[in-house]
């Protein structure tokens, strides 16, 4: 079964829809659908690894903002990622992810495998839901 899809969306944005079976599997296929957004992954390395931990108010939320913040390290620490790994956690009332991203500095990648480059997660049909037994969440990307 595919973990995520690109949708049809209007000229300046992108979006796809990604599904899981818990909130850590649903973060990571997200994830790996702004990575391929990005580049074409299968051609990028692992050799540069950051580690996030966000926390949010609810899913909805911490999805936009864990999204939000590979997007920011695109363009802060200058790198494309292409694997993650996603432990989101609830405890008291409260949640959270955290993560190990690895990616390629974007200076070493040739130019012809950057795909696109992602300005914003927007909050437009943001949603996460229940559909047959499996999470499924509707991100949109401002490009």
């Amino acid at each position: 079964m595919a973990t995520h899809k690109e949708l049809d969306f209007i000229a300046g944005e992108a979006a796809f829809e990604a599904t899981g079976s818990n909130l850590s599997d649903l973060f990571l296929h997200c994830a790996e659908a702004l990575f391929h957004q990005m580049a074409e992954v299968k051609q990028l390395r692992g050799t540069k690894k950051i580690v996030i931990s966000i926390s949010g108010e609810n899913p909805e939320l911490l999805l936009h903002k864990f999204l939000s913040e590979i997007v920011f390290l695109k363009d802060f620490q200058r790198v494309l990622f292409k694997k993650a790994a996603v432990n989101v956690w609830k405890l008291k009332g409260k949640i959270g992810v955290n993560a190990t991203l690895s990616g390629q500095s974007i200076e070493e990648i040739n130019s012809e495998f950057v795909r696109s480059d992602v300005k914003a997660v927007t909050f437009h049909n943001l949603k996460i839901i229940t559909e047959e037994k499996r999470l499924k969440a509707t991100v949109v990307l401002d490009i």
